[in-house]
């Protein structure tokens, strides 16, 4: 992993050399230098606890640790039309270790999973017109973790009408993914002949396809709304090959099994409003259903309070309600007549609240008087689910300008 990552380092090094220089190649075309905007770190840790794992059939631990770290680049310059280029380099490495995942083998208490990485670099390019207001983008994005490989990419287009009153803009995304097909122990085949499935060295494809529309108004001065669908649409293979089920009809183990597509259709509404110079209230709400059964909805609420010109603090909560797919069912609640069947807790029926509060910090001579330090910021955010899940997670932001 550490080779791979120094590779794709040295890949983006060469790619930025090569836009920074100055100079006149043979054709007569003179690259100019890319100019920095800005740089951000974020850092967070992850922690979740909970008593109904999917891997050992709806019951168990869900014991989780994660450690993220995403460092963000961007450049720009000005082209003889006066349109504005922004460059956007992302690299991003997670660590993580779960107990769940390692009932996998439960003998060894040992699996691919039980303390891995996740590899997720990605580059972006945009190009926007302040006189016409249109802009054009595109992405493409690389993530690498145990069990799967994923290559991503996408295309945006923004148009801003009314004088910057409004904008639309439309997103496409898809994410081209080779899910290894690891399989319970007991499940696995032997040199014996026992077992339904090979050990490993199987992977299948599964394929998601995203549109964003956003549609965003300045009401006025103090009012902004937005309005924004996101059908998505998931090809493949949707079951997690390791994900036990127990049925009440049979003591035989089996595994997940769901369809092999998924048509998801979230509609979202943004408000927000501005009291004043020292408080913005930020809502959204987002209802959601899907072709599995599932029905959801989302409710945020954000205030930023700015204790002072340079100290902003924005307590928040969310509130989330689903229903169950249709192929739920409880440990030991499944019958073996069913087509497709799951005990993932994550697809059954439950309420969840979210209750956080950050703090930002952005001086005029920036933080702790280093001038490029632009901000600091800190996240923090408690989380609770009717299922018996409860996770935190502690962030930390570094902008530099």
């Amino acid at each position: 992993m550490k080779k791979i990552n120094l590779i794709i380092l040295f890949v983006l090094f060469k790619i930025l050399s090569a836009f920074s220089q100055s100079e006149e190649d043979n054709t007569g075309f003179k690259l100019k230098k890319l100019k920095f905007e800005e740089a951000t770190l974020v850092s967070s840790y992850y922690t979740q606890n909970g008593n109904h794992s999917a891997v050992t059939g709806g019951i168990g631990t869900e014991k989780l640790n994660d450690s993220s770290n995403s460092f963000d680049l961007f450049f720009s310059h000005k082209d003889k039309k006066n349109r504005i280029h922004k460059i956007g380099i992302e690299l991003g490495f997670d660590t993580y270790s779960s107990a769940s995942s390692n009932n996998i083998d439960p003998s060894t208490r040992s699996s691919a999973s039980g303390n891995d990485q996740r590899f997720y670099p990605s580059i972006s390019w945009n190009r926007s017109n302040e006189k016409t207001g249109n802009s054009l983008g595109a992405n493409i994005s690389f993530s690498k973790e145990w069990d799967y490989t994923s290559f991503g990419s996408s295309i945006n287009y923004g148009k801003s009408f009314n004088k910057k009153q409004t904008d639309v803009n439309v997103k496409a995304s898809v994410f081209l993914d080779q899910w290894e097909l690891i399989y319970p122990i007991e499940l696995r085949s032997s040199s014996s002949g026992q077992g339904q499935f090979r050990q490993r060295n199987i992977s299948k494809p599964r394929n998601t396809f995203d549109l964003t529309l956003a549609l965003s108004h300045i009401v006025n001065k103090r009012f902004q709304l937005a309005l924004i669908f996101e059908p998505n649409l998931q090809k493949g293979q949707l079951s997690t090959p390791y994900h036990r089920v127990y049925f009440k009809d049979t003591t035989k183990v089996f595994i997940e099994n769901l369809p092999s597509t998924r048509m998801k259709l979230p509609l979202g509404f943004r408000a927000n409003y501005f009291f004043g110079d020292h408080l913005v209230a930020r809502t959204f709400y987002r209802f959601y259903k899907d072709d599995w059964g599932l029905k959801a909805n989302t409710m945020e609420l954000e205030l930023a309070i700015k204790l002072s010109p340079f100290l902003t603090l924005t307590p928040n909560y969310r509130y989330y309600q689903q229903s169950a797919i249709d192929d739920f069912a409880e440990y030991k609640e499944q019958s073996i007549k069913e087509e497709f069947y799951s005990s993932d807790y994550d697809l059954s029926s439950f309420t969840s609240q979210g209750f956080g509060l950050g703090i930002k910090w952005k001086p005029l001579d920036g933080v702790w008087g280093v001038k490029h330090w632009d901000q600091i910021e800190m996240r923090y955010l408690h989380y609770d689910r009717s299922t018996d899940l409860s996770s935190d997670i502690v962030s930390l932001l570094l902008n530099f300008k």
